[in-house]
C-alpha cells in the first residue's frame, strides 16, 4: 500500500459527521492529520510516541501563552492546534496498525489532564502580565481545578460503568452531556470548546 492509498484508507475510517465531531475536525484537522498519519505509518513510530508529542506541544503552547503578547498568543494557539492534530494522529495510527492498549489510553488521558492544566496556567500568567491583577491568577487556577474535576468525573463515570465508553484510544473524545443532540450543545461545542478556542485565537 503506497502513501496515497494509506491516506485514502485513513480518510475512509474517519467520522466527520459523528455527533462528537466539531467543525474544526470536520473541515480542518482531519485533512491535516490523515497525510501525517499516512507518512508516520511507514516509520517505527507508535501511537504512544505520537501521544508523547502532545506533552511537548502543550508545554510550548502554555509557555507562549504565559508571555502575554499578541504574537505569543498566536504561537501558543498554533501549538495547541498541533496538539489537537497529534491527538487525532495517535488514534488514526492505532486504528491503522490495529494496536490498542490500556497504557495507551492511560497515556492519552494523562496528556489531556496535564496539557489542559498547563493551558490555564499559561493563559492566567499571560493575561496577568498585561493587567497585573492577582484575581486573574485566582480565576485561572479555579477554572483549571473545575475543568480537571469535570474531566476526571467523566472518566470515573465510564470506568464505573455509569456511562458509555465512547472515548477510548483510537476514537475522538466525546462530551457526556444532558443536552445531547440539542442545537444549544452544538453551538457551545463549536464555539466554547478547547478546539474552538485554539483555532479562533489563531484566526483572530
Amino acid at each position: 500500500m503506497n502513501f496515497f492509498d494509506r491516506v485514502s484508507a485513513i480518510f475512509a475510517v474517519q467520522k466527520p459527521n459523528a455527533p462528537t465531531s466539531d467543525v474544526y475536525y470536520k473541515y480542518c484537522d482531519r485533512f491535516l492529520s490523515a497525510p501525517i498519519t499516512a507518512a508516520l505509518s511507514f516509520t517505527p513510530l507508535t501511537p504512544n510516541m505520537a501521544t508523547l508529542s502532545m506533552f511537548f506541544l502543550g508545554f510550548m503552547g502554555a509557555l507562549y501563552f504565559s508571555f502575554g503578547s499578541a504574537i505569543d498568543f498566536i504561537f501558543g494557539g498554533l501549538c495547541f492546534v498541533g496538539l489537537i492534530i497529534a491527538d487525532t494522529v495517535d488514534g488514526e495510527l492505532a486504528r491503522f496498525h490495529k494496536i490498542t492498549s490500556n497504557f495507551g489510553e492511560y497515556l492519552d488521558k494523562l496528556a489531556h489532564y496535564s496539557t489542559n492544566s498547563l493551558m490555564y496556567i499559561g493563559l492566567g500568567l499571560g493575561i496577568y502580565s498585561t493587567y497585573q491583577e492577582i484575581i486573574i491568577i485566582y480565576i485561572s487556577c479555579f477554572v483549571m481545578v473545575c475543568h480537571l474535576i469535570d474531566q476526571v468525573s467523566r472518566d470515573l463515570l465510564v470506568s464505573c460503568g455509569l456511562a458509555e465508553k465512547n472515548h477510548t484510544k483510537g476514537s475522538r473524545d466525546g462530551p457526556l452531556s444532558v443536552m445531547n443532540g440539542s442545537r444549544i450543545r452544538v453551538v457551545v461545542w463549536n464555539t466554547a470548546s478547547h478546539a474552538a478556542f485554539f483555532h479562533i485565537i489563531v484566526l483572530s
